[in-house]
């Protein structure tokens, strides 16, 4: 399931800007069951890269 375009603060062939929310993984990690926001990205955006990262509880603005 793709995330809510709304999300998407900001794109173009350099950056991709998302908000993140609190309790979301950006990137795989040791918590069963959940699908980090990168997985979900890749699917329509192949070359994608993750430039930093937020906690899980905290919320805010991710630049891939």
């Amino acid at each position: 399931m793709p995330i809510n375009p709304a999300r998407i603060v900001y794109e173009d062939e350099h950056a991709l800007v998302v908000n993140k929310l609190a309790g979301e993984l950006v990137v795989a990690a040791d918590c069963e069951g959940k699908l980090p926001l990168f997985y979900f990205l890749k699917k329509d955006h192949p070359g994608l890269r993750v430039v930093h990262r937020l906690d899980y509880q905290t919320s805010g603005i991710i630049v891939f």
